[in-house]
């Protein structure tokens, strides 16, 4: 049996144009035909870009007699593009006895791919994740064997700090070591071997994993300066970017970085504070005063030196 139903009954020529679109791209992907009698009812479902739409039709001797689509171009004055895809679909097909199903090659390669898709992306996973095991036990074994060495090197070493003024200016520079020492030629590096747990080797004299467990509590206090001064020299670069450099030897003290330069180094040098003179300006002003207060010098004394800051 085939139907042989006039295509015009889609009375739109823009919505029967594009049911022939519809028609050439395969885009019906399913048929249901049931019969009652002599009618013949039709459950459809038309897919353009993805977005299914459910079709039925009613019909008995080849004239559409109802009609439905789940789409917003179907109304009383004409069926949509998807029932006109339908129709010409049916047109095509050679029906046995009802019950008969229709299912689109589209549809099924559309389901194979998809499939293929599915597979792809499942084996993209395992690489994934045995990447990411092979990473982790790597990764395991080598805190492992951080572990194992600071377990093994209970020595904690120490941090000498040297403190010159570079004109007015007071620079900071170190060692690192105990009976031997090592000038300490990259801050930041260290900073960074320190939050990597990194072994390193200064000379041969001296090789261990850096951590802050490897330190004493003094060399811990200038580390604490180190950070704070790494924080500050950043934020410098941000701003002014041509005037300021990273750090790597020496660090400068400047006012931002006074108190902790005073707490890790009071008791090395015994640091002590003097204090500034002060100038008072008042000034009255109709029923109030104007209080104005000028630091006239301020001292930091030390034993070996004494910086005045202007």
């Amino acid at each position: 049996m085939k139907f042989n139903i006039n295509s015009n009954v889609v009375k739109s020529k823009n919505n029967l144009e594009i049911a022939r679109k519809y028609h050439h791209y395969d885009n019906v992907e399913s048929i249901h035909v049931a019969a009652n009698d002599d009618v013949y009812h039709i459950e459809a479902v038309v897919s353009v870009f993805n977005h299914p739409q459910k079709c039925s039709l009613d019909i008995k001797d080849n004239q559409v007699i109802s009609y439905e689509c789940s789409c917003p171009f179907n109304d009383q004055d004409s069926m949509c593009g998807h029932l006109g895809a339908v129709i010409l679909k049916l047109n095509e097909l050679e029906i046995n006895e009802p019950p008969f199903d229709y299912q689109s090659d589209k549809l099924q390669k559309i389901k194979e791919i998809e499939k293929e898709n599915q597979r792809q992306r499942r084996k993209a996973q395992l690489r994934q994740m045995a990447s990411m095991s092979t990473k982790l036990i790597d990764f395991n074994k080598s805190q492992y064997q951080t572990d194992l060495r600071l377990s093994i090197n209970q020595e904690k070493y120490d941090l000498t700090p040297n403190v010159y003024l570079n004109g007015d200016k007071i620079v900071l520079e170190y060692k690192i070591g105990n009976e031997k020492k090592y000038v300490l030629k990259n801050i930041a590096d260290f900073i960074e071997r320190i939050q990597n747990q990194e072994n390193y080797k200064y000379g041969k004299a001296l090789e261990f994993v850096h951590s802050e467990k490897s330190f004493t509590d003094d060399a811990l206090k200038q580390i604490d300066l180190m950070k704070k001064a790494l924080i500050i020299r950043r934020y410098d670069m941000e701003e002014y970017p041509y005037y300021y450099e990273p750090i790597k030897r020496s660090i400068t003290i400047d006012s931002r970085l006074f108190d902790e330069f005073y707490d890790a180094n009071k008791e090395i040098f015994s640091l002590g504070e003097m204090e500034c003179n002060l100038r008072l300006y008042i000034q009255k002003e109709d029923e109030y005063y104007i209080v104005r207060v000028t630091v006239v010098d301020q001292f930091i004394l030390g034993i070996n030196m004494v910086i005045v800051m202007e």
